[in-house]
């Protein structure tokens, strides 16, 4: 039995959870770019940790058929424009370190950090044409990208300052537990 977090003298069956769920957000899916960069000349971080507990809180939830998560590794400024070509996806989720100069470390030549500004980012965003719906920039120092982003998106999560990656981690796995349970998850 699960039991819902506001009142835990209350447990329920899992199954009429999933029905719950699977009423609630109908037929549609969501599909949620994780672009995992770990450079080499940075402080190694956990990405697939990060990945994995991810993809089992949607497994709990029953979410897994609703919420399509397309991890891309190693994700270079190079590869960046052609993520979008094919399926532009409606949450772009960026896991690695953000640059305290108002950008992102993705992996450059020789698998060392190279900065994507935030303003390369909206621009790539906008490009979409509306078909993204947020962005999840789970990195230290996003909070000055988010305020770039916020008009183009209809949400923007970032950091304030350094976030140590076990905190990273498990923000992301309590953020798309209740992520799921949005309208905005299936619109």
């Amino acid at each position: 039995a699960c039991r819902f977090p506001f009142d835990t003298d209350f447990p329920i069956d899992d199954q009429y959870v999933r029905m719950m769920v699977l009423e609630r957000i109908g037929s549609t899916y969501t599909s949620v770019s994780f672009l995992l960069a770990n450079p080499k000349d940075q402080v190694e971080l956990d990405l697939e940790l990060e990945v994995s507990l991810v993809k089992e809180r949607l497994i709990d939830m029953a979410a897994t058929h609703r919420i399509r998560l397309l991890p891309i590794k190693d994700v270079s400024p190079a590869l960046l424009p052609s993520l979008f070509m094919d399926e532009i996806p409606k949450v772009l989720h960026f896991c690695g370190h953000g640059s305290i100069d108002d950008g992102i470390l993705l992996t450059g030549e020789n698998n060392c950090s190279e900065i994507v500004s935030s303003d390369y980012l909206l621009t790539l965003i906008e490009a979409s044409k509306g078909s993204i719906n947020g962005v999840f920039l789970n990195c230290c120092y996003s909070s000055q990208i988010v305020s770039k982003l916020r008009n183009s998106v209809g949400w923007v999560v970032g950091m304030e300052g350094q976030v140590p990656d076990k905190f990273s981690i498990e923000f992301s796995r309590s953020f798309y537990g209740a992520f799921v349970l949005t309208k905005d998850a299936y619109s």
